[in-house]
């Protein structure tokens, strides 16, 4: 009989024990993957983007607090809202790899609401070299041209005039000249000196014009014009608008 009672309890402590491992394995926040291999692709590659997505399967609703990235290269954006249990939510990341040939592997780490540990995600890669950059501090190439960024970032405007400048020098062994589109109606560019000499440097001014939307920050990015077909000494380019990260 004894025996018989000592069976009891330890069956019964076993299936408490299955209980509650099945409630603390139920009682978290599931992610698809930790790891996201973005493959082999050029340096002059657009920015590539990798998603996580994660499940809350906790009891009460969660919501990110933070993402931090431990490379300015890989620029993080994410569910914003409250996350209710059972929901779903994700963090997509982009990776720039202008300038940044070779292997790479990143660290992003994302902190919840209530939590205390941080979860560690991982972007890896490999970029492979793009076209020669005869000025390393002018990583973006188009042509001949080479620019120190082609993302600008527009606040709201205080007048009517609103104007910034993207750093550019001419790589190549001829004069260059370069012709600029926009495909926003408030922005007009213009390239300073309009025709660039052998290493000679510039600028691309970018001028914003009033409109209705002069009280909103809005992203562009600058573009190789593809439509244009290339031509030795020129070099087209198209303003296009983006989300902003954040």
């Amino acid at each position: 009989m004894r025996s018989k009672r000592i069976s009891i309890i330890l069956f019964i402590i076993g299936a408490f024990c299955i209980l509650s491992a099945q409630s603390k394995a139920q009682n978290k926040i599931v992610f698809d993957k930790l790891i996201n291999d973005l493959g082999t692709f050029s340096e002059d590659s657009n920015p590539k983007v990798c998603t996580f997505k994660f499940t809350n399967h906790q009891t009460d609703a969660i919501a990110i607090a933070h993402v931090q990235s431990t490379c300015g290269c890989a620029v993080p954006q994410y569910t914003k809202k409250a996350i209710l249990p059972g929901e779903s939510g994700e963090i997509s990341i982009i990776y720039n790899p202008q300038g940044r040939p070779g292997v790479f592997n990143r660290t992003i780490l994302v902190s919840f609401s209530g939590q205390e540990n941080k979860v560690h995600l991982s972007v890896k890669g490999t970029v492979t070299p793009g076209a020669i950059r005869k000025d390393k501090s002018y990583p973006y190439v188009m042509g001949d041209l080479q620019l120190r960024t082609t993302g600008m970032k527009l606040k709201q405007m205080r007048g009517d005039i609103q104007q910034q400048s993207i750093m550019v020098v001419n790589s190549g062994n001829g004069s260059l000249h370069v012709s600029i589109e926009s495909s926003i109606p408030c922005l007009s560019a213009t390239l300073v000196p309009n025709i660039l000499q052998p290493n000679q440097k510039g600028e691309i001014q970018i001028i914003r014009s009033a409109d209705k939307d002069k009280n909103r920050t809005f992203c562009i990015r600058l573009k190789e014009n593809t439509r244009q077909q290339n031509v030795a000494g020129k070099v087209s380019i198209i303003i296009t608008s983006e989300k902003c990260s954040q």
